[in-house]
């Protein structure tokens, strides 16, 4: 799976070299969008389930996990 996401070796690093901060910005947004669809679909299930509760820590949570991941996989401690 993550084939499809990198592509083959030589490409990914030649984008980590050659374009290393647009990567990231892309990774990150399309990780974080993808986290946001996820707890907004916990946001509805707790509506649905009339439990109250607050999502802005979890929001917090998600972008900085989402970007210092993404910082380490594209700095090649990963993969």
């Amino acid at each position: 799976m993550s084939r499809i996401w990198i592509g083959s070796k030589e490409g990914w690093d030649m984008i980590r070299e050659n374009e290393f901060i647009s990567a990231l910005i892309t990774r990150t947004v399309f990780l974080t969008t993808a986290g946001l669809l996820f707890l907004g679909l916990s946001f509805w299930i707790n509506h649905i389930f009339k439990k109250d509760t607050r999502f802005s820590k979890e929001l917090i949570i998600l972008v900085l996990f989402s970007f210092i991941l993404n910082l380490i996989v594209m700095s090649g401690f990963i993969f």
